[in-house]
């Protein structure tokens, strides 16, 4: 399942004393880079993990990685009801894709998706088909998306059209199912 982090649990995350060790204070006596004694100093752990004011750069990384890896490959796609969402954009185009069987791919786990796009500069109509169907496993969406959108939905007579001839595939058990990624199946 998913997991929200507010700011509130985010910041414990990375403050908490669970999991690190304490931070050093400087000797009495002494002190480095200006810190009064007994304050807590900037040093380096035993994990080689750089200690910045007790919190650990390294944590904080893994931390930052984490929520990244979670965005995409924990998208629960049928809670976004309208089925829009953006996927990696080249330099001169964005791009985005349109889940066409929310409700049937619960049970199936195939997705079936059109792919969009438009050019920078372009107004909103001025948009491009560039996959009008797509059969894809529910891992491989989930590795393609981006973040969910609120506007792009397109006339679906075309997937509509690309849809009933992958049906008719293979004596009419259905064509090929992608199960890498989006960018990779187009």
């Amino acid at each position: 399942m998913h997991q929200r982090f507010s700011v509130h649990r985010l910041s414990y995350l990375i403050f908490s004393p669970v999991g690190r060790a304490k931070a050093p204070r400087c000797p009495t006596g002494s002190s480095q880079r200006g810190a009064p004694v007994g304050h807590l100093c900037p040093t380096y752990s035993a994990n080689s993990s750089v200690m910045h004011q007790g919190f650990s750069v390294h944590r904080l990384s893994c931390l930052i990685f984490g929520l990244v890896a979670t965005g995409a490959f924990g998208a629960d796609l049928a809670a976004h009801r309208s089925g829009i969402w953006s996927i990696e954009s080249t330099r001169d185009m964005n791009r985005w894709l349109v889940i066409h069987n929310l409700e049937s791919a619960k049970t199936t786990r195939v997705y079936h998706i059109e792919v969009i796009g438009r050019k920078q500069g372009n107004a909103a109509w001025q948009v491009e088909r560039l996959v009008r169907h797509m059969a894809i496993t529910e891992k491989a969406l989930k590795a393609s998306v981006k973040e969910p959108l609120k506007n792009g939905s397109v006339y679906p007579e075309s997937f509509y059209n690309a849809f009933a001839a992958w049906q008719q595939e293979n004596n009419g058990k259905g064509g090929s199912i992608c199960d890498t990624s989006v960018m990779e199946c187009m």
